[in-house]
């Protein structure tokens, strides 16, 4: 397995979208708690 900076790239790009879903997916359920 050859770690290359361009698959490293994606593999942060995957992650930073993953979890920029998560808080898509919380804000609305947070609010929801909140009223």
């Amino acid at each position: 397995i050859t770690f290359s900076p361009l698959s490293n790239k994606t593999q942060i790009e995957m992650i930073e979208v993953f979890l920029f879903g998560i808080v898509l997916g919380l804000i609305p359920i947070t609010l929801a708690g909140l009223f």
